[in-house]
C-alpha cells in the first residue's frame, strides 16, 4: 500500500500535469475541457499570451486563439474562477483540438503585487522562501526586481495538508482556472 507521501506526490505531479494542460490533458476525459478529438499533425502552431492586457474573455481573442494548435496563458487569481471556464470552453468549442498550458511561475513571487498576497501569506506561514540560512530572515531576492525566491523543493516542510509549495501552488492555479 502507498504511503500517504507517495500519494501525495503522485497526486502532486497530477495537479501539476493537470495545471499545465488545462484542456489539452486526459484529466478531463469527463468534462467539456476533454482531450483533443484527434492528434493534431505537424507542425503544430502555437501562441503565448502572457503579460498585460488579458482580454481573453472577450470573443474575438477566443477566435484568435481557437486559431491555433497550442496557447499559453497566464491565469491570475483576478481572472480565474467561473468565468475563465467559461472562456476555456469557449475556445475548446471552436477548436477542440487545441491545448491550451497556464504560464506559471514557482520560483519566485512578487514581494508587493497585490494579486499574489495569497501567495505570500502561504510561504510565509510555511516558511517556503529561500532563505539566506535555514528558515528564517528575510527570503533572498529573485533576478526578477522586487521578486524573491521560493523553494519549491522536496526539502521544505509539508503544511497541514501535507503539500509543499510545488504541489501546493498547483492545487491553487488549478481551483483558480478550471474550478
Amino acid at each position: 500500500m502507498p504511503s500517504k507521501a507517495s500519494n501525495r506526490t503522485s497526486r502532486g505531479i497530477h495537479f501539476i500535469a493537470a495545471t499545465l494542460a488545462l484542456t489539452g490533458g486526459s484529466f478531463y476525459e469527463q468534462s467539456a475541457l476533454a482531450a483533443p478529438a484527434t492528434k493534431p499533425a505537424f507542425p503544430r502552431i502555437g501562441q503565448m499570451l502572457i503579460g498585460s492586457p488579458q482580454p481573453y474573455g472577450q470573443a474575438s481573442s477566443q477566435a484568435q486563439m481557437a486559431r491555433f494548435d497550442l496557447v499559453i496563458i497566464d491565469v491570475f487569481p483576478s481572472s480565474a474562477g467561473p468565468q475563465m471556464r467559461s472562456t476555456l470552453q469557449a475556445i475548446k468549442a471552436k477548436n477542440p483540438n487545441i491545448i491550451i498550458l497556464d504560464y506559471l511561475v514557482l520560483n519566485e513571487v512578487s514581494r508587493t503585487g497585490p494579486g499574489q498576497q495569497y501567495l505570500r501569506d502561504k510561504l510565509n506561514a510555511e516558511k517556503w522562501w529561500v532563505y539566506p540560512s535555514g528558515t528564517s530572515g528575510t527570503p533572498v531576492s529573485s533576478v526578477w526586481p522586487g521578486a524573491a525566491m521560493t523553494n519549491y523543493t522536496s526539502a521544505v516542510p509539508t503544511d497541514a495538508s501535507g503539500d509543499r509549495y510545488n504541489t501546493w501552488y498547483a492545487e491553487e492555479q488549478y481551483r483558480f482556472s478550471v474550478e
